[in-house]
């Protein structure tokens, strides 16, 4: 798989976005792991 500046920028994002919107209420099994 090839890694870009602009995906890693894009998983940052998605990264920010989670937390903004609160996974861990939608998704507790992921983080209680």
């Amino acid at each position: 798989m090839l890694v870009n500046s602009r995906n890693i920028e894009g998983l940052n994002d998605l990264k920010t976005i989670l937390k903004k919107n609160d996974i861990v209420s939608i998704f507790p099994p992921l983080c209680s792991g």
